[in-house]
């Protein structure tokens, strides 16, 4: 099996395992439901920055027309994800509770929104 494929399959085991165990924690009543909720937002604002992080560092295809525009592209997304990431994490543990999620989808919206902007902007001529 692919390596990429492998290790999102690991990353996705371990916040399946992180959620199972959040959710047994507040059932056993050993955490509230708010504590898990944020928790789980936070594990996942943080595997958005590792996957951003991992972005830019991919090899450009050897067949790419500009493979300095393709990386400059990676760099700005990961970049502006790893922000948004970040900025998610910070969202979900001092946000109010009630208002968490919409400041978190808000923030990560804004990242990919730069991201895309960014690429359609730099995209240049079509190979034809």
């Amino acid at each position: 099996m692919n390596r990429q494929v492998v290790s999102a399959l690991v990353i996705a085991g371990a916040i399946i395992a992180g959620s199972a165990a959040l959710a047994g924690a507040e059932a056993a009543g050993w955490l509230s439901g708010e504590f898990a909720e944020r928790a789980i937002g936070v594990i996942i604002a943080l595997v958005v920055v590792g996957y951003a992080n991992v972005m830019p560092k991919r090899l450009v295809p050897a067949d790419d027309a500009n493979p300095a525009r393709t990386q400059s592209r990676r760099r700005v997304a990961g970049w502006a994800l790893a922000l948004a990431g970040i900025g998610s994490a910070i969202a979900w543990i001092f946000a109010p509770f009630d208002y968490a999620a919409y400041v978190s989808m808000g923030v990560i919206a804004t990242g990919l929104a730069v991201s895309f902007i960014y690429c359609f902007a730099v995209r240049g001529p079509r190979a034809v």
